[in-house]
Formats: C-alpha cells, structure tokens, sequence
C-alpha cells in the first residue's frame, strides 16, 4: 500500500471522506477529500504492483458489467432486440457517429431521450475518422464504429477482455496506453469509458492523451459522480465507489479542471447513469423495479445528479 498526494494539486492535505469496502476480499479502503482543490481519492491505496490482485479475471471482467455489451456480429445484423444493451449502443452510434446531418424527427427526438440516459445528451454529431478507445473491454462500441467505416483501435490491460476483441477483429493493444508509444497527432477521438477512475495518474494519462490527439480531436470521458444521488443515498453501499479499483472519484468540476489543465477544452458536461441504484439495490433480476428506477434516473439527470458524469472535450 502507497501514501499519496492530491494528483491534481499535489497537496499533500486532506480529510477523511468514506470508508468502503471491496466486494471481492472485504478488505476496508479509506477515501479523502483534499482540502485545497476537493478531489475525492483513494489513499492509501494499492501500488502499481499490488493492484492486479483486485482484478480477479473471472469474476470482474467475465462475470461484472464491465462488458455488459457483449458484441455479437450476428445479433448487430439481426432485427430481433434480445440484448437491449446492444441495440441501445448500436441506435447511439448510428445517431452521433455518422456523417448523416439530416433532420431529425419525433420518433428519433424520443429514442434520444431514451439512449442519452445511458449514453450521454450529444450536442453534435461525429464524422468517421481514426478512434482510440482505452480501456476498451470487449471492443463492442469499436465493433459497431468499425461496422460504419471508423478506423478503430483500443487498449486493453485484461488479456481475457483483449482476447474477445481481437476475436471480432479489433486492433487492441493489450497493455497500458502509456506503454502503447502511439505516435503524435494519431487519432481524431480518443474514448475513455470507466477508464479514469481506475488510473494511477490520470493526469498523465490526460497529457498523453492530448499529445496523440490531432488538432481539434475529441475526447469523451466517462467515470462515475462522486456527487450523484446514488452516493448519497448508499454512501459506503454504493456500488459506484469499487474500491481499491476506483483510485479517484470526480464531481463536475474537479473532472473539468483535470481536463482543462492539460490543454483540452471542455464542450459540455453532464450527467448519466448506468444503474449502480438498480445494482445497489441488488434489484437486477425484478423488471419492476427495473422499470421504475429508469424513470426516477432519467429524472436524476436532467437534475445533474445522475450516477455517472460523461464530458465531452476538444483539443486546442
């Protein structure tokens, strides 16, 4: 276990914030708040070398959310709508990931709704180019990019998660993006979906994300909302916390000044969720509550309290 500074001020000062604990070993993890730039984080924490032991193969990268979209070539060509995750991703990517400028109309203003619950509210949409996603998973939002002409690439610390990416034919470096040697201006968007929070020094990874982003390029970020009303109803229950494999937790502006520092300028920023309320409440297998924690959420967001912050940024 390592002592830490703040990895935005690098204050050394700090509060006590939440005690949690890991659902795989039970072991008690403290997180602070620093008291000069209000990053929530996880300290002390596991080194670099200790943390791999926390992600137990099977039971968080086969059998968790972390790929809860599992990509089937045969279902993304199929019209049946068995795995709603899919075709909620696939409809957002065919929305926003195109070069279609046409108008938009009532049926397609209400599926939006519907998918930026999850995915995010997009201002804009994306022309095909060259996309990094780190921390890919199982590559299934690069499956569906790749199916529309993107140019796709990912990184991939899990070789199991790797392995059923490059089985779809996805180019993923399996290994840490630092260690990628990318070379500069190499992409037009780089995604880090349920990235951030897990990194060591995300600040690092913000500034070698800008060296591989071309000029004007995008980068979309997700982590979970230290802010959120779930946290605050579950506190040291609230599944979004993950400890020791979530080492920082960001509000909206300790996210955007993390960004902002390292030369990227933020678009917009809001909330989403992604059910750690249905998941906290260990409600998963009940329809209903399902249903009724859907519409609470959706309610959530445009409140800005939703579970998890997606960001939306550009380089200068």
């Amino acid at each position: 276990m390592e002592k830490i500074k703040c990895n935005y001020c690098h204050s050394g000062h700090y509060r006590k914030y939440q005690r949690a604990f890991d659902v795989f070993t039970k072991e008690a993890f403290d997180l602070v708040k620093c008291k000069d730039c209000e990053m929530v984080y996880l300290n002390p924490r596991p080194s670099l070398d200790e943390i791999s032991k926390y992600y137990p193969d099977k039971e968080y990268f086969l059998e968790s959310k972390r790929c809860v979209y599992n990509y089937d070539h045969e279902q993304s060509n199929s019209s049946k709508t068995g795995n709603l995750g899919f075709v909620a991703q696939r409809l957002f990517i065919e929305r926003f990931f195109n070069d279609d400028s046409r108008s938009v109309g009532l049926n397609e203003k209400l599926r939006d709704v519907v998918i930026a619950h999850r995915f995010g509210r997009l201002k804009t949409t994306f022309s095909k180019g060259k996309i990094l996603d780190v921390g890919c998973g199982d590559a299934s939002f690069l499956a569906c990019l790749k199916n529309m002409g993107w140019d796709v690439h990912g990184t991939e610390v899990s070789s199991v998660a790797a392995q059923k990416a490059k089985e779809n034919k996805i180019d993923v470096f399996i290994g840490d993006l630092l260690a990628a040697k990318y070379e500069d201006d190499s992409f037009d968007m780089v995604r880090m979906w349920s990235v951030l929070e897990h990194l060591h020094d995300p600040a690092g990874y913000l500034k070698e994300i800008h060296r591989i982003l071309r000029d004007k390029g995008s980068l979309i970020v997700q982590v979970p909302n230290i802010k959120s009303f779930a946290f605050k109803l579950f506190r040291k229950n609230w599944c979004g916390l993950d400890v020791p494999r979530h080492l920082f937790h960001f509000d909206k502006k300790t996210l955007a000044e993390l960004i902002k520092r390292q030369g990227i300028i933020i678009k917009d920023i809001h909330t989403i969720s992604v059910g750690t309320i249905t998941s906290s409440c260990k409600a998963d297998k009940s329809t209903w509550l399902k249903a009724g924690f859907f519409v609470f959420e959706v309610i959530l967001n445009y409140l800005g309290l939703g579970d998890s912050l997606v960001c939306y940024a550009e380089k200068e």
